[in-house]
């Protein structure tokens, strides 16, 4: 049990208000609890704020919220009282696609992304989407997000192609019976040495047979196809990422979802069925409007110099090397974040 950033917020200044320290540590021994040995100049709010993040935590918070709601003070009783109801019905469902926090891994800015990758899994003409930009900027973060829309909605099945992960490069075959794995098929039932671009062809033939059956259009399957960029690519394979594309903009497999991380082939680009996004490194603007959010949801005051300044702190705890700071920026974040409100807010 957790609360949102304005409930705890609105519980610790309550309490704090109408509570004394005596009280408070009375009526905690009452449930088995105890204040802490306390440092001297402590606000009654920070005490109260250590009790309710202790209290999440360890997961007694169901414990206080009803010790306070039959204590001696109504204004502490009736917020209890109520966020003790509001806990025991059903919880109120964020947007998904407009998620700062992607499973633990912060997903920041990336608006386009989200407005795009909403549009491809809807009900609309999309059905491919080709993120590109220089690298490193985070365009394989795309698939966490796939994944964490996936887990939340539950319609479609993601699966994901890294073709980084093969030591050479990697075969038409290989590449489609990764992905019969990841679906639960049978290996493709094709003839690998196939010539003149009959295996790529054949291999496609294979999975509409397998999955063009269902005639619905809606979303079913996106395949995440990434590291197209990095790697060097047989013919016959780029080929293949091609035919499935065109698998999926031809409606062969009509629940077919494809995106491309690092694609520059223009032979998609004039479709209106194709999207497009070029991703740029977050940089410290994108991190001051986050914090500016999260103090919105910790209810605390942070004007937009002081957002600045922690955005800035965010990128001198950066390592200098642009492969590592791109990993290490949720880390940093977060420390900054926790020393700017008290706690971590999402």
């Amino acid at each position: 049990m957790n609360l949102s950033g304005p409930d705890f917020q609105r519980v610790v200044t309550v309490v704090a208000q109408l509570y004394d320290l005596d009280a408070l540590r009375f009526d905690l021994r009452g449930i088995e609890h105890s204040l802490r040995a306390l440092p001297g100049g402590r606000t009654m709010e920070a005490v109260v704020q250590d009790v309710v993040d202790d209290a999440e935590r360890t997961g007694w918070l169901p414990d206080l919220l009803t010790m306070l709601a039959a204590c001696r003070y109504p204004g502490v009783c009736e917020v209890a009282g109520e966020l003790l109801a509001k806990q025991a019905g059903p919880p109120d469902q964020p947007d998904p696609f407009l998620m700062d926090l992607v499973g633990q891994r912060l997903c920041v800015d990336r608006a386009l992304l989200r407005s795009h990758f909403k549009d491809l899994v809807s009900a609309s003409r999309s059905r491919v989407l080709v993120v590109n930009g220089q690298r490193p900027c985070g365009k394989s973060f795309t698939y966490f997000f796939v994944t964490h829309i996936a887990a939340r909605e539950g319609t479609f099945r993601p699966v994901l192609i890294d073709l980084a992960l093969w030591r050479r490069p990697c075969t038409p075959y290989h590449l489609m019976a990764s992905i019969a794995r990841q679906l639960g098929l049978a290996a493709p039932a094709v003839d690998p040495s196939a010539e003149d671009g009959g295996e790529a062809v054949d291999l496609v033939d294979w999975l509409v047979g397998e999955l063009g059956r269902d005639s619905s259009p809606d979303c079913r399957y996106v395949f995440v196809i990434d590291s197209v960029d990095r790697v060097r690519m047989l013919e016959e394979t780029e080929s293949l990422i091609s035919f499935l594309a065109g698998a999926a903009l031809r409606e062969k497999i009509p629940g077919l979802r494809v995106v491309l991380l690092g694609y520059s082939r223009l032979d998609l680009s004039p479709l209106d069925s194709v999207l497009s996004e070029v991703v740029r490194p977050v940089d410290e603007q994108v991190v001051r409007e986050l914090f500016l959010r999260l103090a919105d949801l910790a209810e605390v005051d942070l004007d937009r110099d002081a957002a600045a300044l922690a955005a800035e702190h965010v990128f001198r705890l950066l390592p200098a090397d642009p492969g590592q700071r791109l990993g290490e920026l949720s880390n940093a974040i977060r420390t900054v974040e926790e020393g700017l409100f008290g706690r971590v807010v999402m």
